[in-house]
């Protein structure tokens, strides 16, 4: 019996309604129970029972007004009335209690998952399947992936590795500030520091923002294969973030489906906005696989990306490519742009209050040294006053101010005293939480000695700056060690200035809130104003001090010089001179500034006097050891700089390692050559990025190292000792000293001037590179002239002291084109015979000691064509240049094959190869051929084989 058409219906009704019954449930009854259940609570907004909040304050209201604001008001929108529960959207509640803070974040309440808004603001690159420790939802997930990166956030390791990096970064902050202008945005300058600092600790990139002043990066491989693009990071990551904060309040669930999609094309605005920001997930790309190939090359870095690469064991972790592209991805935008809003704060808070930064310096001033530029964590990091001055900052403008959202459970749970229903979004906002009268007085007034009082542990419940519990931020330890160091190093030595008394500093809120630009007056405080004037030597006072009226304090920190002269030219009044030296005859004449000076001198009838210049030494007993404390910790670290730096270049053709052995050694006993390598050490790096400070043996000493600015000083003060201690030495030996039957006191006297001279030439040619490079060289040219010294008397020291002057001899007379100091004739008997050497097999002596012959070879057949093209035998016939090609041949032929190295093609930067050589010697002798061969074929026009 066919069924009529009304039974069908009737049918097809009951299936559907049985089958669509538990999402109907789901999608209307559910959350129509909820509504009408939430309904009790006050409302947020006029529209709370159709539309969140946030989507009503972002679009309703102008920029100006943070929404955490307009909600904060909601919650106190009378005098002494306050609403601790506000329906901030149909399905959603705002607390502000500190009982609501444990009851959704803490670690022994019911786990209220992370909302829906999580999975939308993963990175745009990522999968849904790949989500970063901060935007997965599922607790195993995040529980795993916070295992896995907790050793690296630890406060252990931010204290013994991440800690050098910060402040070296801090170091580059300094130099800039410096040698900046008087006027900088301090809040753009603190966004480059935390790009730089965060991107060094993360994966050890170095993107040079800090020495550009900018944050433009070069992406390549962004788009197609090899196309290269300019990228502004902190541009373009705060762009993507602006307008994903704006739109995702319209449905968060629907978010990556259909709302990004149809603002892309009907809004040009946002399509902008969010084009921008592809250029930052394009540099993570980027800087992600160029740290994965450094790993596979074998090279071992201490980063985070580390603890994505591999277990604790080393082994691989095998982690998919876009997993680690977005854990990067997130450590990068919250390490930096969390950080940099903080420090910014604290500055400006601190200079809108000047009775703050008082007290603050004041506590600097009583915990550390005088000298301190950059201080240890662990010298500031338990000082009340400066830790109260961070956590009022973070208190008042949490970077994060928004409620962070979570999903009540489906059984429902109770939250401040209030059933919730299951499903719910709740949250609490920091910035409302931050001021709740009954846990902070007067909570809109910036008093950081509210931390010190009896109230600290009430205030800590309710103090949530990082969030809390087991979803609490896990970079806390490492942004307190960034911003505590940077403001201690900046109190101490800079007054800073607002545009006026009345500024105020603007922000912005995406899903943080943004300062705007900063501009602060920056000059050096007074008690570090001094150190920083950088001496022109002009006597009877440097200009530099006169414009800045200044007492001039050059002999006792730049470098030594005569006691003041009286002189009609000076307008301002000078403190008396000290006494004059017992009178001399022929009087003494003017302190020499080179060692070139000083030997000249020395050749004279009658030698300057041992110590022509006032002693700056400390008066108190207790003055005195305090400043021989600190410099043995200066010497300590600029012998180790020299050891691991300069040291390596100078023993470059020398396997015995005389000038980083032998001469180390001897500086333990010898004050001069002491302070000629302390001399060297500072120069070499008041030449050298910050970043490049790998010379230090330990973290600890990379982590003291100063900015390049302040190497200066040191340099020029060790440089000037160095002269009056060769000046002491020479005249000793013009006058004469109790010897030995053999002289071996005189034979260790000249051995010891002509090292000192020598490391001191290198100073000079540091120092001065654009004037006579001969000048530098003539201190020890004329050494070994008047001592008889060459390579067939010279001893052990001396003969590994004459290849490092050869070396510079020859380079010198290249560039500046012309013939030698020390004529290739004046060389001596030059012993080409390699020996038995100092030991047996291929790890032996006389192996070493074969690779040594291979480049002093080379230097010697070098020295003898720059004669031939720049010296005085420049007209000489082809005869000579024959044998020159011959030799340089019979060389060529057997040059042993480790000298040819390994080619890492395009493995450089603009695609150029890199040649990884076995031994140091050996770029050495190549850079040598090469520039041979040249100048045999351009400069003496010759056509050889060997030329080719």
């Amino acid at each position: 019996m066919p069924l009529s058409p009304a039974t069908l219906l009737l049918l097809l009704t009951i299936f559907l309604l049985t089958t669509l019954k538990p999402f109907l449930h789901r999608l209307l009854l559910h959350p129509l129970r909820t509504l009408t259940h939430l309904r009790r609570f006050p409302a947020a907004t006029p529209l709370a029972s159709l539309l969140p909040s946030s989507f009503y304050h972002t679009f309703l209201y102008p920029r100006r007004n943070s929404r955490t604001a307009l909600l904060h008001a909601a919650h106190y929108h009378q005098q002494g009335h306050h609403h601790p529960i506000l329906r901030t959207g149909p399905l959603s509640l705002s607390f502000s209690s500190p009982a609501a803070i444990t009851a959704i974040y803490g670690h022994g309440s019911p786990q209220c998952a992370k909302g829906a808004i999580y999975a939308a603001l993963a990175p745009q690159q990522s999968s849904p399947s790949h989500a970063s420790v901060l935007h997965v939802v599922d607790r195993g997930a995040h529980a795993a992936k916070r295992r896995r990166l907790a050793h690296g956030f630890s406060l252990r390791k931010a204290e013994g590795s991440w800690e050098g990096k910060v402040r070296r970064k801090v170091g580059e902050v300094v130099g800039a500030f410096d040698n900046g202008p008087e006027v900088l945005d301090f809040a753009r300058w603190m966004n480059l520091f935390t790009v730089e600092a965060v991107a060094d600790l993360v994966g050890s990139w170095r993107l040079g923002c800090l020495e550009r002043g900018d944050d433009e990066v070069v992406v390549v491989g962004g788009g197609d294969e090899g196309s290269r693009r300019k990228v502004r990071y902190v541009e373009s990551l705060r762009a993507g973030n602006r307008a994903t904060a704006r739109a995702v309040v319209w449905a968060p669930r629907l978010f990556r489906g259909v709302v990004r999609p149809v603002l892309w094309w009907g809004s040009g605005w946002y399509r902008e906005q969010w084009r921008k920001g592809e250029g930052y997930g394009c540099l993570v790309k980027m800087l992600v696989r160029e740290r994965i190939e450094r790993w596979r090359n074998g090279e071992v870095l201490d980063d985070m990306v580390r603890f994505l690469l591999e277990d604790g064991g080393g082994n691989p972790l095998d982690l998919d490519l876009e997993e680690i592209e977005v854990e990067v991805n997130t450590m990068l935008d919250a390490g930096s742009d969390t950080t940099a809003i903080a420090l910014a704060n604290v500055m400006y808070f601190l200079l809108k209050t000047p009775t703050c930064f008082t007290k603050l310096r004041e506590e600097l001033g009583r915990a550390l040294p005088a000298d301190t530029i950059i201080p240890s964590y662990e010298s500031v990091k338990q000082l009340p006053y400066l830790r109260a001055c961070l956590d009022e900052s973070l208190r008042i403008i949490p970077p994060v101010s928004a409620g962070l959202s979570r999903t009540v459970p489906p059984e429902g749970m109770t939250i401040d005293g209030h059933w919730i229903p299951g499903g719910t979004s709740v949250a609490v906002s920091a910035y409302t939480a931050h001021r709740n009268p009954s846990v902070f007085v007067q909570p809109e007034e910036y008093r950081p000695e509210r931390w010190l009082g009896q109230k600290t542990s009430e205030m800590q419940a309710a103090f949530i700056p990082f969030s809390t519990g087991s979803r609490g931020c896990i970079g806390r330890n490492i942004t307190y060690l960034e911003q505590t160091v940077m403001i201690a190093t900046l109190v101490r030595r800079y007054d800073f200035e607002l545009p006026s008394p009345d500024w105020e500093l603007e922000r912005e809120e995406a899903f943080n809130v943004w300062p705007g630009s900063m501009p602060l007056k920056v000059k050096l405080s007074a008690t570090c104003r001094v150190r920083h004037i950088k001496c022109d030597e002009k006597k009877p006072i440097c200009n530099n001090c006169e414009k800045r009226n200044l007492d001039c304090k050059q002999t006792e920190i730049i470098v030594p010089c005569l006691p003041p002269r009286s002189s009609t030219t000076v307008t301002k009044t000078l403190p008396p001179p000290p006494p004059p030296p017992p009178p001399i005859q022929p009087p003494p004449s003017p302190a020499p500034g080179s060692t070139w000076e000083v030997v000249q001198q020395s050749q004279s009838t009658f030698p300057p006097p041992a110590a022509p210049w006032p002693s700056t030494t400390p008066s108190s007993p207790t003055a005195a050891v305090a400043t021989k404390q600190n410099d043995d910790c200066t010497t300590t670290t600029l012998l180790r700089i020299y050891q691991h730096g300069i040291g390596t270049w100078m023993d470059v053709m020398d396997h015995s390692h005389r000038y980083q052995r032998a001469v180390l050694r001897l500086a333990l006993s010898s004050p001069l050559i002491l302070h000629a390598l302390c001399a060297l050490a500072a120069k070499q790096m008041s030449l050298v990025s910050p970043h490049r400070h790998h010379y230090h043996a330990s973290p600890s000493a990379a982590a003291a190292a100063p900015p390049p600015s302040l190497w200066e000083p040191l340099a020029a003060r060790y440089y000037g000792e160095s002269l009056r201690l060769l000046i002491a030495a020479l005249a000793e030996d013009t006058t004469g000293s109790t010897e030995d039957s053999q002289g071996t006191r005189k034979k260790r006297r000249r051995e010891e001037t002509l090292t000192a001279t020598i490391l001191l030439g290198s100073y000079e040619l540091l120092a001065a590179p654009s004037a006579d490079y001969a000048r530098h060289l003539r201190g020890a040219q004329t050494l070994i002239r008047t001592g008889g010294i060459d390579f067939g008397t010279a001893s052990a020291l001396e003969d590994a002291g004459l290849w490092v002057f050869a070396r510079q001899d020859v380079a010198m007379a290249v560039a500046g084109r012309r013939g030698l100091l020390w004529e290739v004739g004046r060389w001596g008997e030059m012993r080409w015979d390699i020996g038995d050497g100092e030991g047996e097999g291929e790890g032996g002596g006389r192996v070493e000691k074969e690779e040594d012959w291979w480049g002093k070879k080379v230097l010697w057949l070098l020295a003898r064509v720059v004669e031939c093209v720049f010296g005085d035998a420049g007209g000489r016939g082809e005869e000579p240049v024959e044998g020159l090609v011959r030799e340089l041949g019979e060389w060529y032929e057997g040059l042993p094959g480790s000298f040819e190295g390994l080619r890492l093609k395009g493995a450089l930067a603009e695609g150029l190869d890199e040649v990884w050589f076995p031994i140091d010697t050996a770029g050495t002798v190549q850079s040598f051929f090469l520039f041979l061969r040249k100048a045999l074929r351009v400069f003496l026009t010759t056509d050889y084989d060997v030329l080719t």
